[in-house]
């Protein structure tokens, strides 16, 4: 009888912080898109383009973590609505002067009323919390949707732009499982090449973990990727969005819109073609 292969445990609980939110509790532990330059400056220009006038309106921006990108841009109103309480805390004091040592970046100097323009909310994207008539000027979400279960990111996607008068959404796109397998192929390797590496300095010191994972968990992992690389890419697949339908649903709702491809992402930026 063929046994069934049961993913590693740390990997398959990865997987569900990455999907329910527990990584955000403490705080922000990914590098996103966003926190660079020159991608900052690139977002910039597309939300100028979406939003000639933002002294005349308001944005709200989903899961901002501790970059906000909307802070680019002088909106008469900044909205956040962020996951994590803890995070939703610094924001707020950050906002407010009450800290220096806030990992928020922000302006090192801010007028003495930036805290009045800014509303910050705890929440998920799957579940606003806004008055049936509530609308802004620009809704963002960045590196959002991939932790946003498949079966619920039309309906989340749905309702951000219910709120919306243009919508500006970057994410990881998904891709072609085999592209998915070859590259869970090469991450195995380079982990077992890292675990090789950091043997000498196990001897000398005893314990060593990457990325706070001990050496053995990481070698049994990647040899597991290695030995069942399909049930390893299928589960990162789950992580990658399918913009597909989010831009059949903005055509036949009467939205203009365009698909960009940044570097490994994709940007999804739209506009009511009322306005």
């Amino acid at each position: 009888m063929k046994r069934t292969f049961k993913l590693p445990a740390h990997i398959r609980e990865l997987h569900r912080q990455w999907k329910t939110g527990r990584h955000f509790v403490k705080g922000q532990p990914f590098h996103t898109f966003a926190l660079v330059h020159r991608n900052r400056q690139f977002i910039n220009a597309e939300m100028r383009k979406l939003v000639p006038k933002p002294e005349n309106t308001t944005a709200l921006e989903i899961g901002p973590g501790i970059s906000p990108v909307i802070q680019g841009l002088p909106f008469k109103e900044y909205f956040l609505l962020e996951q994590s309480p803890g995070l939703a805390k610094e924001l707020q004091r950050t906002v407010e002067g009450e800290t220096t040592h806030s990992r928020v970046f922000f302006p090192q100097s801010l007028p003495s009323d930036y805290a009045k323009k800014w509303h910050i909310m705890d929440g998920r994207i799957e579940k606003l919390n806004f008055g049936q008539n509530e609308r802004f000027g620009l809704v963002v979400a960045n590196e959002v949707f991939t932790h946003v279960l498949e079966k619920d990111r039309m309906s989340a996607f749905r309702g951000i732009s219910e709120k919306a008068d243009a919508l500006l959404v970057i994410d990881r796109p998904v891709v072609r499982l085999e592209d998915v397998k070859q590259n869970v192929i090469a991450q195995a390797r380079q982990m077992l090449e890292k675990v090789a590496e950091s043997r000498p300095l196990a001897k000398l010191v005893g314990t060593v973990k990457i990325e706070g994972i001990s050496l053995e968990e990481q070698e049994r992992a990647a040899n597991a990727m290695l030995k069942h690389p399909l049930s390893f890419a299928k589960m990162s697949r789950q992580q990658m969005v399918d913009f597909g339908p989010m831009a059949d649903y903005l055509d036949r709702n009467g939205w203009a819109g365009q698909l960009l491809i940044v570097e490994d992402m994709v940007v999804l930026k739209a506009r009511r073609k009322s306005l």
